[in-house]
Formats: structure tokens, C-alpha cells, sequence
């Protein structure tokens, strides 16, 4: 690869956004698996004061956070990899543009010469 070739960021900047997606992806998961033990004290009081009912909305609560946490860090996952794989797409096309290129002086250079 040419260091002077822009398209060399790109492919930089699609790996380290796809380095990026999935380490908040991993994080996302993490604290969406750990949610409902982290509200701790915080409900206890929410759930004294509007009495029996709000146990129940509360954990419909809850449980719908955890899922949608869970759901959005699957989401980033695959643009993770989706990032991954743009990122590898655009190093082959970079490639093959200058194997063509190679190929086109070499050609020209035959015709010169025949």
C-alpha cells in the first residue's frame, strides 16, 4: 500500500470504528446485564411510596431497559463487524487498483516494444 494513497485512512478509520463500535458494544452489554443490581436503593424508595403496583411496574421496567440494552449491543456488534468488513473490502479494492495499474504499464510497455 501506497502511504501517500488516501483511501489508506479510510481503511484505518473503518478498522479503528469498527475497534470502537464493538468495545462500546461490550460495554453496553455489560451494564445492561448488571442494570437491575445497580438501581439498588433508588427503587426501594420509588417502591415505598407508590406501594404493591409499582414492584411490578418496576420490574416490567427494568426488565424492558435490560432487554433493549441488550438488544442495541447486538445492534453495534453487527456493525462492528459490518465495519470490519468494509474496512477489509476497501484494502482489496485498493489492492486490486494497483495490481491493475501494474498491469496496465506492463501491457504498454509489450505493446511499446512489439
Amino acid at each position: 500500500m501506497n502511504a501517500k494513497s488516501p483511501s489508506t485512512f479510510s481503511i484505518h478509520a473503518l478498522y479503528t470504528l469498527a475497534g470502537v463500535t464493538l468495545f462500546g458494544a461490550i460495554l453496553l452489554l455489560i451494564s445492561a446485564l448488571g442494570f437491575q443490581s445497580s438501581l439498588g436503593m433508588s427503587l426501594n424508595v420509588f417502591t415505598a411510596a407508590l406501594g404493591p403496583i409499582s414492584e411490578v411496574f418496576v420490574g416490567m421496567l427494568t426488565n424492558a431497559i435490560q432487554w433493549l440494552g441488550i438488544l442495541f449491543a447486538g445492534m453495534m456488534f453487527v456493525v462492528a463487524v459490518l465495519l470490519c468488513i468494509a474496512g477489509r473490502m476497501t484494502r482489496r479494492t485498493q489492492e486490486m487498483s494497483q495490481r491493475l495499474v501494474s498491469l496496465e504499464t506492463k501491457l504498454a510497455e509489450l505493446e511499446k516494444s512489439s
